[in-house]
């Protein structure tokens, strides 16, 4: 009242004299009404929860509130019991370091109440920073006592469990309470659960008669409110009174028990917990994999590993660091697994000095005390046993801080004041990337020299090793499924996208060899939005399905502005629009909240996204299936959206509309003029086969395999090294991509595009579609559309050929590739020219692959190939027969055998098709009538080199070739199980094949 009289924001002279009068009869005659009028002019007076006003004088006068004796919350803590309170304020939080959650959220409030969820205080009216959930006027009792998840969960908790109240004045007479002691009447009665009300021996006999037809019994604490600690303390169960340290904990012991809470700490937090049946007695190194850290930020280092070696940056070593470093600051993005990376180093250097004793302390649970650090690490090491009571000498501590910030600076400040004096002997400080100097600095002004290391992407080996963790015998399948997935829809590569996909893929065991990629990331989604979470209650919460329609809905609108982002006013407005629609009385504040904490969106200042561009699409394509008017919309510019339609095709399966439409987009003729290198006629020639043509043959036979033998042996010696070297990261291809998300829509329109980005776009449209509308009955429709897709496949390397861009990066990549192999220079360089000459059509079949491939197609791609008049086309035939090739049903290698006879001279054939061709023949497990018939098209190809002086040299020759190229076979040794292809898949072992192949050709 007195704020508002301040601010001159009273409404008239009138209004204190009424609010004060309201204030001392509410009081004097504990009338809740009385007290809910006053703060119903006061919040209108300030501006409501929306008013800064409101908002100020809350943090002034709630949130400035200080501890003068924590003893009565500390020994309420020592209960171990689920925490609600009616207060403003966060004075338990601040003892405590637990956290706020209120009745607006009541997901999490239910697992308050029932116990399930720790380290939470519930707060039944609200916290003094969220103003939004206050409940101080008669229209906030009307809100909440109208919410009817909030008081079925009150009224559930006090049905199932006794509670005890503390504190009360009339508390227990306002709108809220009141309604509650009324159902307790008609319905607690007979229950088993008692319920009591602590109270001074002076109000003990009043308060009893008020009870008397109730559940609840009065119980007097003590003559002064100083007793009520101690009374308290006499509350806490045996058992737990048991557990208690014995005083001055001995060292060891101590960092026995740090390391124990470590060891808890991260098989909470572990998100492979369901795979792992010892999970209690794993140890944080056998749940955790070494953390990613880079000397500078992933950008730069992605972007340096094109440098020349001697100055090329590696990652750090975090062992090394661990062992080492006394003081470490690590950044790190949202989301790239910088906790788990503090615990792993927490945990190694731990490990490497007994002595130490790890603990974990969050910023971000810091209250504003004089010793916010001290006070939360102190009360830490007294729950873990680390030490006896809170005023004793802490042991050697390795801590980590995490998520700290110069903000607010009155906490920072006092944090690094109590770092001084707690002098840990280890610290590693977590903090978000871009905060990193300025961490670096505070630690410098207390005369540390932090190591700064930031945290990377995971690569091949990384995610191979995490897969290692959960499923040893599949590692290998599971982490090239998962990062299929990361790749096409940039994702990030860190252990929490990896992690989660692993347990995606490990439940459902569909997903493995599902062609598509959207039910994958739809089931990775669900996974965010918490389907089949078996906690969540939709009676007091919204659910995966309600989250994910709103989530449809909001992506509508992205859509139609055509942006990646929108301002939080908007969006909360958009939800507050959706919520009238369907006439939810939800608060769009806290589902904003919610959707952040699951990751699902990202606040960036005022602007609110889609966490990832690929979760708008998806949800998009939802919202498509749902609305015709919206699919209408998008089928305007199909080619523009075609993420959208991509997924909505996957969704739905049978939307034969949508085949037909995209059949339009494919105009044939408008890329024939693009200059065809491939397709054309091969200007080699034949010549005289000389005399010793099957010594030559033997002599050929015996270099390849001398020389693949001998890389071999390199391989396996380097593979040694490198394992010896702490593993493979140095040599990683994926150390050199960038995963950084893209916009969600392009700034151009396709339509103005280079040939390249069109085709491609059109081309992997067109196939997806095709692709994942297998539930699609329109058969000729299917053989037709195929028929166009493959010879715009055709057309896409042509344009790909053509693209000095595309060959300008496909060399680069050639000369790191030669680099890495280690080879004399002129290898080096024939290595370079090959790799140019067949980059384009391995790269197109490459994608077509990923985005046509599919077993239900067997039979229309059959249709297909046996019309003569699709074969006379070297562009759709030739894709036909490598989309057989990567499809793998028994018969494919017909199809080589098909193209080699319609087009025998094409460039194309003769040099990709017979590379793939031999690489099936010596690695693969074809069948039977597959490997004859690859044998006999690598015959044929051979054969067409040369001019025989007669049938039996010619015959004699052949029979030489046959035998050598068997004997190659046999001599391979490991081969790819039956389905997979040297494109599919990597052979155990590292075999090399460049050697095989080039020699061949030669």
């Amino acid at each position: 009242m007195r704020r508002a009289v301040e601010l001159k924001l009273a409404p008239s002279e009138q209004w204190a004299g009424k609010v004060e009068s309201d204030i001392e009869y509410g009081i004097s005659c504990s009338d809740a009404d009385a007290l809910a009028s006053a703060g119903q002019m006061v919040t209108k007076a300030l501006g409501g929860a929306s008013g800064e006003a409101f908002r100020a004088w809350l943090s002034a006068e709630v949130g400035g509130l200080k501890i003068t004796d924590p003893k009565p919350i500390e020994a309420m803590l020592s209960l171990g019991v689920p925490i609600l309170t009616t207060n403003y304020d966060t004075s338990i939080e601040e003892v405590s370091g637990y956290t706020s959650v209120t009745w607006q959220d009541h997901a999490r409030m239910q697992s308050v109440m029932t116990g399930r969820v720790g380290r939470i205080v519930g707060h039944l009216h609200g916290v003094w920073d969220r103003p939004d959930s206050i409940v101080l006027s008669a229209s906030d009792y009307s809100r909440i006592t109208s919410d009817a998840p909030a008081q079925a969960l009150q009224q559930a908790v006090h049905a199932m469990r006794s509670a005890v109240f503390v504190g009360f004045g009339s508390g227990l007479d306002d709108a809220n309470f009141g309604g509650l002691r009324s159902w307790y009447e008609s319905t607690l009665g007979a229950t088993p659960h008692q319920h009591f009300r602590l109270c001074l021996q002076s109000e003990l006999e009043s308060l009893r008669a008020e009870h008397a037809q109730e559940n609840i019994e009065v119980v007097a604490y003590g003559e002064t409110y100083a007793d009520l600690p101690e009374f308290l303390a006499s509350l806490r169960p045996t058992s737990l009174a048991s557990r208690a340290p014995v005083r001055r904990v001995d060292p060891l012991d101590a960092a026995l028990n740090g390391y124990a809470a470590l060891s808890e700490r991260v098989r909470d937090e572990s998100i492979l917990s369901d795979f792992f049946p010892d999970l209690e007695v794993r140890t944080p190194d056998q749940l955790l994999i070494r953390p990613v850290l880079l000397p500078m930020p992933q950008e730069n280092f992605s972007s340096a590993q094109n440098l020349a070696p001697a100055v090329r940056p590696r990652r750090a070593d975090p062992d090394k660091d661990a062992l080492s470093a006394s003081v470490m600051v690590v950044a790190g993005e949202e989301q790239v697994g910088l906790t788990s990376a503090l615990e792993w180093l927490l945990h190694a250097r731990a490990q490497s000095d007994r002595s130490l004793t790890p603990m974990v302390i969050d910023f971000r649970a810091l209250g504003s005390n004089i010793h916010p650090l001290s006070s939360v690490l102190r009360r830490q090491a007294t729950s873990n046993g680390i030490i006896a009571g809170r005023t004793d000498p802490l042991p050697p501590i390795a801590l980590a801080l995490d998520n700290f910030s110069g903000k607010p600076e009155r906490i920072a400040d006092r944090a690094l004041s109590d770092l001084r004096e707690i002098a840990p002997a280890f610290l590693v400080v977590g903090c978000r990337q871009g905060e990193e100097i300025d961490v670096v600095t505070l630690l410098s002004k207390l005369g540390l020299r932090p190591a700064l290391r930031y945290v990377g992407r995971m690569n091949h080996a990384d995610m191979n090793a995490l897969a290692r963790l959960a499923a040893p015998t599949r590692a290998n399948s599971l982490a090239q499924r998962a990062l299929e997935l990361i790749n096409r829809e940039h994702l990030p590569r860190t252990p929490f996208t990896f992690g989660l996909l692993l347990t995606v893929l490990m439940h459902g065991e569909t997903f493995m060899a599902a062609s598509s990629e959207t039910a994958l990331l739809d089931a990775y989604v669900n996974v965010l939005m918490g389907r089949g979470d078996p906690h969540e209650d939709a009676r007091f919460s919204l659910d995966a399905h309600e989250r994910s329609d709103i989530l449809a809905n909001l992506a509508e609108l992205y859509v139609e502005r055509r942006v990646g982002s929108i301002s939080q006013r908007d969006f909360t407005g958009a939800l507050g629009d959706y919520f009238n629609e369907v006439g939810w009385d939800e608060n769009s504040h806290a589902v904003f909240e919610n959707f952040l904490k699951r990751r699902l969106l990202v606040a960036r200042g005022d602007q609110v996204a889609f966490a990832q561009s690929s979760y708008l699409h998806l949800f998009a394509a939802k919202r498509a299936v749902d609305s015709e008017e919206f699919r209408a919309t998008l089928m305007e510019k199909p080619l523009y959206f075609s993420p959208i339609l991509r997924h909505y095709a996957a969704l739905t399966r049978h939307d034969a509309r949508l085949l037909r439409s995209v059949d339009a987009l494919l105009d044939i003729e408008e890329w024939a003029e693009l200059p065809s290198r491939f397709f054309s006629e091969s200007d080699a020639e034949s010549h005289e086969a000389p005399e010793n043509l099957p010594e030559m043959v033997d002599d050929l036979f015996d270099r390849i395999e001398a020389s693949v033998d001998a890389e071999s042996d390199e391989d396996e010696q380097e593979a040694q090294a490198l394992v010896r070297a702490g593993g493979p990261a140095a040599r990683d291809w994926l150390d050199r991509i960038d995963d950084s998300d893209q916009h969600p829509f392009p700034f151009a329109e396709i339509d103005a595009a280079s040939p390249v980005v069109k085709l491609g776009v059109l081309a992997g449209l067109v196939s997806t579609v095709l692709r994942d509308s297998e539930l699609v009955r329109d058969l000729e429709l299917k053989r037709t559309v195929l028929r166009k897709t493959l010879v715009v496949w055709g057309r896409f390397v042509d344009a790909l050929d053509a693209d000095q861009n595309f060959g300008q990066d496909a060399r680069e990549i050639a000369e790191i590739v030669a680099e890495s192999l280690g080879q004399p220079n002129a290898q080096s360089a024939e290595f370079i020219e090959e790799f140019m000459e067949m980059v384009a059509a391995l790269t197109s079949f490459g994608v077509m692959s990923q985005n046509l491939s599919s077993r239900k197609l067997i039979r229309t791609l059959s249709d297909v190939m046996a019309d003569p008049d699709f074969m006379a086309s070297s562009h759709g035939a030739v894709m036909g027969a490598l989309l057989a090739f990567d499809i793998q049903s028994p018969g494919w290698a017909s199809f080589f055998a098909s193209v080699q006879r319609e087009h025998p001279t094409t460039t194309i054939v003769g040099s990709v098709m017979t590379r793939m061709a031999l690489l099936a023949y010596v690695y693969q497990e074809p069948g039977p009538v597959d490997l004859r018939t690859l044998e006999d098209f690598l015959v044929d190809q051979w054969v067409a080199r040369f001019r025989f002086s007669g049938a039996v040299a010619q015959k004699d020759a052949i029979e030489r070739f046959r035998q050598r190229l068997r004997r190659m076979r046999r001599m391979s040794g490991n081969r790819l199980s039956g389905g997979e292809t040297m494109f599919s898949g990597a052979i155990e072992g590292n075999v090399s094949t460049s050697s095989t192949t080039g020699s061949i050709d030669a």
